[in-house]
């Protein structure tokens, strides 16, 4: 039989027990704010967060993006060429709503990285739209542009140019890009939006919100010239960038698909507004093809073949304080362009359909005939004159025999 002491005993210890558990459940429910709570966990500091996205962009050692462009401008928001505002009859640029497509594809490894483009383009030149072809390459050692006009037109030629390394900042000239460098290398000091020795955190605002997200806003300045850049960072999306702003005229908002989403936005709208930021004078609309991250790249990713009739400017070879230029002949050799050629002016047509100086003037020539032309205009003023003379004394003997 068991001790009726024993079962008291028993009774004691169970309903401690059940008490100091229950006491515990409600020190859990009352304290842990994280778990029970409707309150989101506190963001983390702005150091943070820029290490996480540095560290994130730099685990993608190589990728190749795809993606298509839709770009609509408005009537004026172009210039034509000699950035002439008006055409002949007093028209803008474009006279009237225009929408152009092209296809994008960059590839990266490491360093290095190619961005192609190939499409229809507003020209200045030619104050109007055209198929063109655009390659920017950073091979590692220099910088180089081919800007390939299609073959049909007439009017214009294709362009390359070869720069130092130091002056391929990409995204000060081409902001559309920051999308896509916004994930892959944000800090980086040649392609970055936000490069690491340019542009420092300077202003935090929390409790954002943007499309039903909760954000928090950095502000980046300029370390050089006071300018002011600003990026939104979604919580749902790790804190990814979903809206990026720079010089007040640009602003870029990117979409990603599904809550907690890890990897790249599908689609981002780029707005430059006009200069009193009340209109919208050029929108594009970018949307992506294809993502690939840390697969094998051929090093001919990285290399531009200017093809035939290609006016190439050097910029690393500087002689007499122009670039060395040249034409691309059928045979991938060049012919060279002088520095005569430039100072008379000659046309891509005189220059493409000559040897090197052969169109050239002939200075010399030309200051002989003009020798020659005053020696004889000498000679008929001299003559002009002895006539003269001859025939006053002739007129004055005649008037003395006549007396």
């Amino acid at each position: 039989m068991v001790n009726p002491r024993d079962r008291r005993s028993f009774r004691l210890c169970l309903r401690s027990c059940l008490l100091l558990g229950a006491g515990g459940l409600l020190i859990m429910l009352f304290t842990d704010d994280n778990a029970y709570s409707d309150t989101p966990p506190i963001a983390p500091s702005t150091e943070t967060l820029m290490t996480r996205w540095g560290q994130s962009a730099k685990s993608i050692r190589s990728a190749r993006i795809d993606w298509t462009e839709h770009t609509h401008l408005e009537p004026g928001s172009m210039v034509g060429k000699d950035a002439r505002e008006v055409d002949d009859h007093g028209h803008p640029f474009p006279g009237s709503p225009l929408d152009l497509v092209c296809k994008n594809s960059l590839t990266i490894d490491g360093t290095r990285w190619c961005w192609r483009r190939s499409g229809t383009f507003w020209e200045n030149a030619i104050e109007r739209a055209a198929q063109k072809e655009y390659v920017y390459v950073f091979n590692g050692k220099d910088f180089r542009v081919f800007s390939g006009i299609d073959v049909r037109e007439k009017e214009w030629h294709s362009y390359g140019y070869i720069q130092k390394a130091e002056q391929s900042f990409i995204t000060a000239h081409f902001p559309q890009i920051a999308p896509v460098l916004l994930l892959l290398r944000p800090f980086d000091r040649a392609v970055g939006p936000l490069g690491d020795d340019q542009w420092i955190p300077a202003q935090r605002i929390d409790g954002k919100t943007l499309r039903g997200l909760d954000c928090i806003e950095i502000g980046f300045q300029s370390r050089s010239n006071g300018g002011e850049k600003r990026c939104l960072l979604a919580r749902d999306f790790d804190w990814r960038p979903i809206r990026f702003s720079s010089s007040k005229r640009i602003e870029i908002d990117l979409f990603y698909d599904g809550k907690n989403a890890n990897h790249h936005p599908t689609r981002w709208v780029f707005r430059l507004k006009s200069p009193d930021l009340t209109d919208v004078e050029e929108s594009i609309r970018g949307e992506i093809t294809s993502w690939k991250e840390n697969v094998p790249v051929a090093a001919t990713a990285f290399e531009v073949t200017f093809p035939l009739g290609t006016e190439v400017f050097d910029y690393t070879r500087i002689v007499d304080g122009l670039p060395k230029s040249y034409l691309v002949r059928g045979d991938g050799s060049h012919r060279p362009i002088t520095r005569k050629e430039r100072q008379a002016g000659l046309s891509y047509s005189a220059i493409r359909n000559s040897q090197p100086n052969e169109a050239v003037p002939d200075r010399t020539r030309d200051v002989r005939l003009r020798w020659l032309i005053v020696a004889a205009s000498a000679a008929v003023l001299v003559a002009l004159g002895v006539i003269s003379v001859i025939r006053r004394h002739r007129h004055t003997r005649s008037t003395s025999d006549d007396q």
